[in-house]
């Protein structure tokens, strides 16, 4: 009984551990006068018909579903901090700053929770995405 309570205790502070390896991803910085386009991904897998909450500070001041492309479509945002929470899953940080580009919007992808560190390829284990993270896709 002592070994399997020590197994457990072994097993909790790892998970515990390995959860916290990964650093929060770098906000997302915006000018004023681009769209707040985002593309959700599960393991580059479209996350589907998930919800998608975005405040200030601690104001939920939208509340949207993804579309069948994982995509949310939210506007042009006031300057200012935001975050965009998905609950239970993970957080993305961004910032509209004041100053403008004149330049259409990026579409910013973010990839969340991959399922492995590790997948197969061609029957070769190689390095997967082992934390969250986010990319800009340009029209």
């Amino acid at each position: 009984m002592l070994r399997l309570a020590t197994l457990l205790f072994v097993l909790s502070v790892c998970c515990i551990a390995w959860a916290g390896d990964c650093p929060p991803p770098s906000p997302v910085k915006l000018y004023s006068d681009e769209a707040f386009d985002l593309q959700v991904f599960f393991d580059h897998t479209l996350a589907v018909a998930t919800t998608l909450q975005l405040y200030a500070g601690d104001k939920l001041v939208h509340s949207a579903i993804t579309d069948q492309n994982g995509t949310v479509f939210l506007g042009h945002l006031p300057d200012g901090r935001y975050r965009a929470v998905i609950p239970r899953k993970g957080t993305l940080d961004v910032v509209v700053l004041p100053q403008r580009n004149n330049l259409n919007g990026p579409l910013i992808m973010w990839f969340l929770f991959p399922k492995s560190k590790y997948k197969w390829v061609a029957g070769k284990k190689v390095a997967g995405n082992p934390c969250p993270n986010w990319g800009l896709k340009e029209d």
